[in-house]
């Protein structure tokens, strides 16, 4: 539901938010929300070492 945005029955947990229907390109929702949420938490870690970084050495 998060990601692409249909209703679907969880398979193993009540809380999943995101289907395993296949896309146009292959992948599931599953498997492009893993990517994306990596790629997101990625992006927040790099941030926040660069702040940190930043406030320590001066």
């Amino acid at each position: 539901m998060k990601n692409c945005g249909m209703y679907f029955i969880p398979n193993s947990r009540l809380d999943e938010i995101y289907c395993d229907y296949p896309k146009e390109n292959g992948k599931t929702c599953r498997e492009q929300g893993a990517i994306l949420s990596y790629n997101k938490r990625l992006q927040e870690k790099s941030a926040y070492t660069d702040i940190s970084t930043k406030i320590r050495c001066c």
